[in-house]
């Protein structure tokens, strides 16, 4: 059973999309702590998921080229990765930032420059 906070939605839909992303979340956790125990990782999923921000796409230009890259994570992270077959993922990988075939399979969450400092300004 999910337990839920109150929530602020007056809109029924709004409740409903409200209940399906908190399941979503749920399930998800769940999958994870699956994975972290058939191979054997010490992770709860609190630590796991707090590794797993540690991979970021960052976008840079060269010259008048628009680059996207992603960065390898840390150890746990690559850790987390191989749990989930993903241990041939090239960090570093080309994905350009338009009409490249890679930009269409993976859509992440983009990190500028000016993101990273104002994540760390006190």
């Amino acid at each position: 059973m999910l337990e839920f906070r109150p929530i602020d939605h007056q809109n029924p839909e709004r409740v409903r999309v409200h209940v399906f992303v908190a399941a979503l979340a749920f399930l998800l956790d769940r999958l994870l702590e699956k994975k972290l125990k058939a191979a054997h990782l010490l992770f709860c999923t609190e630590q796991a998921w707090a590794a797993l921000r540690t991979i970021h796409v960052v976008e840079f230009s060269l010259g008048k080229a628009k680059r996207r890259r992603v960065t390898a994570g840390n150890h746990q992270a690559r850790q987390i990765l191989s749990a989930f077959r993903i241990a041939a993922w090239e960090p570093w990988a080309t994905c350009e930032t338009r009409s490249d075939p890679c930009s269409a399979k993976f859509k992440f969450p983009v990190l500028r420059s000016h993101d990273l400092r104002r994540r760390h300004q006190p």
